[in-house]
């Protein structure tokens, strides 16, 4: 049994977005090829997913010793439980759209719990190198 994490990084519905209608449609799909896998759903429009700001870079870098604030220690808490739960899936699709030729910035906050140096890739002389289970995702974008 494996375990899909399906991130929808889009603020409409499959009503009004063609990415979200085609996610519909692939975890249908995968549902009735796949019946036994976990799927787990992560809206990030409304998963409070937290941003690299100045409180959470300085409590991330603080060291092992400092004293944090309550809103410091909430949102790593947060953020390691992001990182977490896409360290326990073995598969993720991502649909999302596109503006100004970029992501939304709700999902690019989800992208930075995902790339953690020393959690979820390394640093090598050949560039960095992932420690997932999995190399590869699957995107739809529209």
């Amino acid at each position: 049994m494996s375990k899909l994490l399906v991130v929808k990084g889009h603020p409409l519905t499959a009503d009004y977005s063609l990415s979200l209608k085609g996610l519909d449609d692939f975890v249908k799909a995968y549902k009735a090829a796949h019946p036994e896998d976990e799927i787990e759903e992560l809206d990030v429009f409304s998963a409070d997913i937290p941003t690299l700001n100045t409180e959470l870079v300085s409590a991330m870098f603080a060291g092992e010793n400092a004293e944090l604030t309550a809103s410091q220690k909430d949102k790593l808490a947060r953020f390691a439980g992001f990182t977490e739960k896409f360290l326990s899936a073995d598969k993720v699709v991502i649909a999302n759209p596109m503006y100004n030729l970029m992501i939304p910035a709700e999902l690019k906050s989800w992208v930075d719990t995902v790339n953690v140096a020393g959690k979820t890739f390394k640093y090598t002389a050949e560039g960095p190198v992932w420690f997932s289970k999995w190399q590869k995702s699957f995107a739809l974008t529209s």
